[in-house]
């Protein structure tokens, strides 16, 4: 059989088993539960284990919104071999989810969107990220952390809005950027957030 009927089927496995949610309350959203499924989870954890390892603090490398936050941008990380990534393979499924997403207006501009990056965000020791937009057009939010658990807070707050939406471990929350959001602190460690952000570049 043809890999790309493999890979297609896949993929639709993998979709089928997420739970999607938009809501249009207080602004149009997406939330996706089970956004990775079974079988790819233990190869995103062991490579978000590998990336910790590489992490930079984010407040030192010019960022004044991170406290105490490290990250990994995947783009530069994989520069020259993004194919061994498996968060970057798995992350693209996102775009085969039109049908799914037809509900949030917001969501009609990925199909438009030409660029996208991928950032691992790490959170431990009393660890946040201040109130701010993203500058893109879309934020996709993907919250992970291995069991058993070992922080509290760490919430995803749309703070102008008075809204924190409920994620559970690898729930995905789809947004348009430019709504101001922050993570509380985190008690503990172990959070982590995979952030994809999507552009449309002008060429």
């Amino acid at each position: 059989q043809p890999l790309l009927d493999v890979h297609i089927r896949l993929i639709k496995c993998s979709i089928n088993s997420m739970q999607v949610k938009n809501l249009q309350e207080p602004f149009a959203h997406t939330i996706i539960d089970n956004f990775f499924d079974d079988a790819e989870l233990p190869s995103v954890f062991s490579e978000i284990n590998y990336l910790h390892k590489h992490s930079q603090d984010t407040k030192r490398t010019g960022d004044p919104k991170s406290n105490k936050m490290n990250a990994v941008h995947l783009d530069m990380h994989y520069k020259q071999d993004r194919h061994v990534s498996s968060i970057l393979r798995y992350n693209r499924k996102i775009f085969e989810l039109k049908e799914q997403l037809k509900d949030n207006v917001f969501a009609n501009y990925l199909q438009m969107c030409n660029l996208d990056v991928t950032q691992l965000n790490c959170y431990d020791k009393d660890s946040s990220y201040g109130l701010h937009p993203d500058h893109a057009v879309l934020s996709a939010v993907t919250l992970l952390y291995e069991a058993p658990k070992r922080f509290t807070g760490g919430e995803l707050q749309f703070t102008d809005y008075g809204y924190t939406p409920k994620m559970d471990n690898n729930t995905l929350v789809l947004f348009p950027s430019f709504i101001q959001h922050e993570v509380k602190p985190v008690i503990g460690k172990g959070r982590y957030s995979i952030n994809h952000f999507f552009f449309v570049q002008i060429r």
